[in-house]
């Protein structure tokens, strides 16, 4: 499929209306009026818990083929002191946590509101605690469940809450790791594809999506982004989202 594709789609003057049926975008951030923390539990008897000062997440949930995914992630975690024996212990320093690029899927249950996946998180620290076998970055491959509620709204986008929990277990190192991570935020929709943030897909969607696919420093707005044209998931905006894209509009 060729951007010349995309001009034929003008050509016809299609216009697909938005229904529930579509890929939709959770554009979520940090809700600092809800619990938000990270646990390390080194197995020693004392889990080690921290805050989390901000999280944002770009989630899409597809209801037609119940599928959902991560496309991308960025968390900021407090300080956590890991136990070095003797009753010591070392800081690490705030902690960057992101989803690796890619290796998110799950799958969306759209009667429920209820999503499961599977994905690795990158966790960086600031401190270098390479002495005990912790180099950054740390993958910790990881399942998520969460729930969205949808709150009232004569808008064109829904808005609403997201409850998440994600956690694992894995071994860094000498230390056997179990984490958790209990995460909620507030998101807006988005519909992918929606260029225009119109709430609908159609012809005038194509100039952004040319826009975004061909200028790395292609501006959008601030609800409806380049990654709105980031169609197949994969966390970039390239020729591989041009099928995924005229799907969409095709199809609704």
């Amino acid at each position: 499929m060729r951007l010349s594709h995309l001009a034929t789609l003008a050509a016809a003057g299609l216009m697909v209306a938005s229904t529930q049926a579509q890929l939709t975008s959770m554009k979520a951030e940090h809700d600092p009026q809800a619990a938000n923390f990270f646990t390390l539990d080194f197995q020693d008897g004392t889990p080690r818990n921290a805050e989390i000062s901000a999280t944002n997440f770009d989630l899409r949930l597809d209801a037609k083929t119940g599928a959902a995914l991560f496309v991308s992630y960025q968390q900021q975690i407090d300080s956590i002191d890991i136990p070095i024996g003797g009753g010591l212990t070392i800081p690490t320093g705030e902690i960057t946590v992101r989803v690796v690029p890619g290796s998110s899927t799950g799958t969306f249950d759209a009667e429920a509101n209820t999503f499961s996946t599977q994905e690795d998180y990158e966790i960086s620290f600031t401190e270098d605690l390479s002495a005990i076998g912790f180099v950054s970055p740390v993958i910790l491959p990881s399942s998520s469940t969460g729930t969205v509620t949808f709150d009232p709204t004569t808008g064109i986008a829904q808005i609403g809450q997201i409850s998440q929990i994600w956690e694992g277990e894995t071994q860094v190192g000498a230390f056997p790791l179990l984490y958790r991570c209990e995460v909620n935020t507030t998101f807006q929709t988005r519909l992918v594809g929606d260029m225009s943030c119109d709430g609908s897909l159609g012809v005038d969607d194509i100039g952004g999506f040319v826009g975004a696919l061909t200028d790395p420093n292609y501006p959008g707005t601030p609800l409806c982004d380049a990654s709105v044209a980031d169609v197949n998931g994969d966390g970039a905006v390239t020729v591989g989202d041009i099928n995924g894209f005229v799907e969409l509009v095709l199809n609704g």
